[in-house]
């Protein structure tokens, strides 16, 4: 699913942080009032996601979620929680930033790399590498910069993306070149192993 592909659908966003928001400002951008939910919402919880908007943050139990399409997470909010699983039996499709993005970067020149460990340092060493080539690259992804950022930005020569297990969770599409720097039994715990 791309992100063009949510407009005209009704769309939460679980997770208020910079990716959340991030998401809420392109869909706003697109004429699409999302339905923000965090956790820590209390009533009239309210956040700023553009100069000139603020929405409404609803607790994941106020949400309806027989009227919602799509629910995009952040990469935080366990894709296990209670409240997914049976708005994913209901039909709604349960997504991430990064996967919207990974599919409409659909065969451009990205870099993923994941593992357990060591993901940042190996992103930052092959962002380095390709600059002293002379390319212009983006740095993004669980590194700190969301890859909300690259919507409506001219075009990289490639795009370095450090991608967690927690984003990779829902992803459909892989870059043509991933590296894999190891794993390890972290995070067992939000992925449902033992």
């Amino acid at each position: 699913m791309t992100l063009d592909e949510l407009c005209g659908r009704r769309v939460a966003i679980w997770g208020t942080g910079v990716e959340g928001r991030g998401m809420a400002r392109l869909l706003l951008e697109r004429s699409v009032i999302p339905t923000l939910v965090d956790d820590s919402a209390g009533g009239g919880a309210r956040v700023q996601v553009t100069s000139d908007a603020e929405l409404a943050v609803l607790a994941p139990g106020a949400v309806d979620w027989d009227r919602v399409d799509v629910v995009v997470r952040s990469p935080g909010v366990s894709r296990y929680r209670d409240e997914l699983a049976a708005a994913a039996r209901a039909g709604t499709v349960v997504t991430t930033a990064m996967a919207l993005w990974l599919d409409d970067a659909r065969g451009g020149p990205v870099l993923a790399v994941t593992g357990t460990k060591g993901k940042s340092t190996t992103a930052s060493m092959a962002a380095s590498v390709l600059e002293h080539e002379g390319l212009s690259v983006e740095l993004v992804g669980n590194i700190g910069r969301p890859v909300t950022d690259l919507y409506g930005r001219p075009p990289a020569d490639a795009v370095v993306v450090e991608v967690s297990s927690y984003q990779a969770a829902d992803a459909t599409v892989s870059p043509r070149v991933t590296v894999l720097t190891g794993l390890a039994p972290d995070h067992l715990d939000w992925h449902g192993g033992g």
